[in-house]
């Protein structure tokens, strides 16, 4: 007699993660100091999720984050120097992304 065969078929759903982008200020911009930067980001969960957390990040510092809509962090005292900003998005089921990288540069006002 035959044995039995057994097929065991498994499937895993992986979600996708959110897309981030900064809107503005445009790469490769320049302000003089003191400066106030806002910081504007597009963020947009993928099907079934929702956004818990945006970080906005100078290299691998966070300078700020943002837990609700709109995704816009005014960033004060920014100090003198070159800067290269991205956005952290992070949705509800653990899906982080982060945005393109944008260079900028703050100078003294002397």
């Amino acid at each position: 007699q035959a044995g039995l065969a057994c097929l065991l078929v498994v499937s895993t759903l992986v979600q996708a993660a959110p897309t981030a982008s900064i809107t503005y200020p445009a790469n490769g911009w320049s302000y003089l100091t003191p400066a106030t930067v806002s910081i504007q980001g597009s963020v947009t969960p993928s099907n079934g999720t929702t956004i818990t957390k945006v970080e906005y990040l100078d290299g691998s510092t966070v300078i700020g984050t943002k837990t609700a809509s709109p995704w816009t962090y005014t960033w004060t005292n920014a100090p003198v120097g070159t800067h290269s900003l991205t956005i952290r998005a992070t949705d509800n089921q653990g899906g982080v992304t982060r945005s393109e990288e944008h260079t900028s540069e703050l100078q003294s006002h002397s």
